[in-house]
């Protein structure tokens, strides 16, 4: 899913990992809205917003993709991506753009 998401929008990977569901607006008609506060190439850091398309095909379609994830995931505030523990337990805690010392 987060790749769909990259891919599709051209998102760098801190990007991806620093939304929050706020951030984003599914439209059933037009498709995703994702609004990236700050970016590597925003300085001013005045945000801007991306408009990403449904896929051509239901099995790479980003937004369906994310769409699904929210249902599934149960995510409804807060950050967008979040890590799981090893047992697959939630957890509240956003997903990080690099790994910690010592590979956790």
């Amino acid at each position: 899913m987060l790749l769909l998401l990259g891919w599709a929008g051209g998102v760098r990977r801190s990007a991806l990992v620093s939304l929050d569901v706020a951030d984003l607006l599914i439209s059933p008609a037009e498709g995703l809205a994702v609004t990236l506060r700050r970016d590597k190439t925003d300085q001013e850091g005045c945000g801007r917003t991306l408009a990403i398309p449904f896929g051509s095909s239901v099995e790479v379609c980003p937004v369906r993709s994310v769409r699904a994830w929210l249902e599934v995931a149960g995510v409804s505030e807060g950050p967008f991506s979040r890590c799981r523990s090893a047992w697959t337990r939630r957890c509240c805690a956003p997903l990080r753009s690099r790994r910690r010392p010592g590979g956790a």
